[in-house]
């Protein structure tokens, strides 16, 4: 795993991942998959847990995306089928 990202299966790596939530597991996520070499973006609806998780090497908080709501919904079906996804 040597900075190529985390593989369980061959041929296929985890390469980019986000972390929701700042706090003291989603920070320690972040850690841990930066140390395996995994693209990590953060978000969070407190702005400091961001920055916070961000100045320890957690991660690069994530841009060009709508503001999180604050209220999760539950994960649907895609119109047209597809895989389940959580949507606000």
């Amino acid at each position: 795993m040597s900075g190529s990202g985390i593989s369980t299966t061959p041929g296929w790596a985890v390469r980019k991942v986000t972390v929701i939530g700042c706090g003291l597991i989603g920070t320690s996520v972040g850690l841990a998959l930066r140390r395996a070499g995994v693209r990590v973006a953060l978000a969070d609806r407190d702005p400091r847990a961001v920055e916070t998780a961000a100045r320890r090497g957690a991660g690069v908080p994530l841009t060009g995306v709508r503001r999180w709501s604050g209220t999760w919904r539950r994960a649907g079906r895609r119109p047209g089928g597809g895989g389940r996804l959580m949507w606000w």
